[in-house]
């Protein structure tokens, strides 16, 4: 499925297309739809919602303990029958918080599992000796449908892996998947709206897993999110999701890890959407959220209520326009021209600067004071510019047109 990259408009989106040279202006940040509260979603009375409130558990830390290998047992009977498909899981003399902290954990660190993480209800039975604990996930189609559904993500996830080059470092594969994910998916408007009139049953919309992601092409943040985590798994890349406020509402991203650092990763705000839902043409794909640091995070994002590991990300050395050459600490035109020529792709090139003051004063001379049509290249190859400024202020997108 063909993915059209948009912009949101945060504001009128004026076409000026002038004799000779012209600048085209684009919006000043792309703004998106914003996202309902993930993952709090209530259900029904009888019904416990996965929470991000819960004490952390984390099995694989523990297991050298004698608590933590009681856990760790526990996890690997959860995850087999998750894995086997049940409807219930039964549990047999393991007290009840156990028994959530384990299945909360899991169903956080296991994607695939798409179906259990909408909430859950037990059942406890005692007696001869015995305390019986049924676990029963929260459904919203057959467990057949469900198998179904778990053979085409699996096939989707082969797919998707067996185009990564086997000899691509983490971060390439990382940065593959991101930007497949982009190319491929389309923001699910319908499901937002869904969602937000009724968020106790968006357990019934796909958009918000792994599986309406990658296999329907269509998703809101947390599908996004799962989806990555997903595949990162996959991958062998140690990945998380974390949870806080953007734009003024909840939403979801990744953390990965690369060579022993963390960085943050949020595909949702790299594949914006108009906040109507519309769609303007356009294939450049952002990368202004694709292995940040948590200070550049913190310029749009707020960090809430998680239950789970939360890195403090200050690695530098994968942040995507300091890898990739596209970084400037300051404005200079003679900085700007070198990206132009040396770096830009399909006529466009992404630059990142140091602070919101640099960058806006490379608007300042290059599109006010048209400094851009001074550079030769562009005064040889094209008549007509567009540019946009990335949501945190730091990053500008600059597309060439003949």
């Amino acid at each position: 499925m063909r993915k059209t990259m948009v912009f949101a408009l945060t504001g009128l989106l004026l076409f000026s297309l002038l004799t000779g040279c012209g600048i085209v202006e684009g919006p000043n940040q792309w703004g998106r739809i914003k996202e309902p509260e993930a993952p709090n979603i209530s259900v029904s009375d009888d019904f416990s919602p996965i929470q991000n409130g819960h004490e952390q558990f984390s099995p694989l830390a523990d297991t050298q303990a004698a608590e933590g290998a009681e856990r760790k047992s526990l996890y690997d009977l959860i995850f087999e029958a998750l894995d086997n498909n049940s409807a219930a899981i039964s549990l047999y003399d393991v007290p009840e918080a156990e028994v959530t902290k384990a299945y909360e954990q899991l169903v956080y660190e296991h994607p695939e599992f798409f179906w259990a993480d909408h909430g859950y209800s037990w059942t406890v039975t005692s007696g001869v000796g015995r305390t019986i604990i049924e676990l029963k996930p929260k459904l919203a189609e057959s467990m057949d449908t469900i198998a179904d559904k778990r053979q085409q993500l699996d096939a989707a996830v082969d797919a998707i892996l067996a185009d990564i080059p086997a000899a691509a470092t983490d971060y390439e594969k990382a940065l593959y998947v991101h930007d497949y994910l982009v190319l491929n998916t389309e923001y699910d408007s319908a499901a937002y709206a869904r969602i937000q009139a009724s968020p106790d049953q968006s357990f019934l919309d796909d958009a918000d897993t792994a599986y309406g992601c990658i296999v329907n092409h269509l998703a809101v943040c947390d599908g996004y999110a799962k989806a990555f985590h997903l595949l990162m798994n996959r991958l062998g890349i140690e990945a998380g999701r974390v949870f806080g406020i953007a734009d003024g509402e909840s939403h979801a991203w990744n953390y990965i890890a690369l060579d022993g650092d963390y960085y943050y990763v949020d595909v949702t705000w790299d594949d914006p959407v108009a906040v109507d839902g519309s769609a303007v043409e356009n294939n450049i794909v952002s990368h202004e959220y694709f292995c940040i640091t948590t200070d550049s995070l913190l310029l749009d994002h707020s960090i809430t209520d998680n239950a789970f590991y939360v890195p403090n990300c200050t690695a530098l050395a994968y942040e995507y326009f300091r890898y990739h050459g596209l970084f400037l600490e300051s404005y200079s035109m003679a900085g700007v021209e070198d990206l132009i020529v040396n770096k830009s792709a399909d006529d466009s090139v992404q630059i990142e600067f140091g602070s919101q003051s640099e960058l806006q004063e490379a608007i300042t001379q290059l599109f006010d004071h048209q400094e851009i049509f001074e550079i030769p290249y562009v005064q040889e190859h094209f008549t007509k510019v567009w540019r946009s400024v990335g949501h945190s202020g730091c990053v500008l997108t600059i597309r060439l047109y003949e």
